[in-house]
């Protein structure tokens, strides 16, 4: 079922809710860039028949309601603000978290200020934001990073996505392994009123949380990460460095690129429910 979510700051989520049979226990994914809460179609509904409630949110500047202009609105101590208070506007004090990419950043940022809301945290693709700094100093990481340069320029963006009727852009993902329907998908999400403005902001507020690094420390409670062996943004380095930041890691190694979601949803919700100890 599609709902929107309105919360006291004046945003409005949109997101997809699977009540399970027994949901008293909530689920929350987290989509990435370019994607949205539908990424999670193949996934939400297996996690759901195993007795959870799922909710897969559009966040802040995916959502029609939720797009401030600001640069500073898109840093993922606001972004992390979002989930904690939708978790609490649909009546839940925790949640079990699930992020991919951007998504996984957000949840980071959640379980590291936030530890009360997050009972457990499944991460995919995204490492640890200290590892993922740590590994920035070997040129194999720096090279998978360099994906971000365009990433920075909204008026390169806008051409990209607008050129050819969007073909460019669906040839740039499909060189990052996105399949061309999944592609085709993602620019058409982004041709849509305010959406690639408002994503390209969290890339924009990269320095704000680079100011902020402290605020995610060693993660204390029970995490899964799942990192694609063919991952084109994401090194091994990083991926291995990742367990020091977690008490309690699990760490999946996905015979997948950096869209596991898409390419192995099945994959997905196992390590989800076998994280969350259904």
């Amino acid at each position: 079922m599609v709902r929107e979510v309105s919360l006291d700051n004046g945003l409005t989520f949109t997101l997809d809710d699977y009540e399970g049979p027994r949901s008293e226990r909530l689920v929350v994914l987290l989509h990435g860039f370019p994607q949205s809460r539908r990424m999670w179609r193949s996934v939400a509904p297996l996690v759901a028949g195993a007795g959870f409630r799922v909710i897969a949110i559009d966040q802040r500047g995916y959502s029609a309601g939720a797009q401030p202009k600001a640069i500073k609105d898109y840093g993922l101590r606001e972004l992390a603000s979002d989930i904690q208070h939708i978790i609490r506007k649909l009546g839940y004090q925790t949640a079990h978290v699930v992020g991919h990419d951007w998504g996984g950043s957000v949840g980071w940022q959640l379980a590291g200020r936030s530890p009360e809301v997050v009972n457990t945290l499944t991460v995919l693709s995204m490492p640890h934001p200290l590892a993922l700094k740590r590994s920035l100093s070997s040129w194999g990481q720096i090279q998978k990073s360099l994906y971000i340069i365009p990433l920075l320029c909204r008026p390169l963006m806008s051409r990209l996505v607008r050129a050819n009727n969007g073909r460019f852009a669906q040839a740039w993902l499909q060189a990052m392994a996105m399949s061309p329907e999944n592609a085709k998908e993602a620019v058409e999400l982004l041709g849509r009123p305010g959406v690639l403005r408002s994503a390209l902001r969290w890339y924009q507020a990269l320095p704000i949380n680079a100011a902020n690094s402290s605020d995610v420390g060693v993660v204390q409670l029970p995490v899964s990460y799942i990192w694609g062996v063919q991952d084109a943004a994401v090194s091994e380095e990083a991926a291995v460095l990742t367990q020091q930041f977690a008490t309690d890691c699990k760490f999946i190694r996905a015979q997948a690129t950096h869209w596991i979601v898409d390419e192995d949803p099945v994959l997905v919700a196992t390590e989800i429910l076998n994280r969350i100890g259904a």
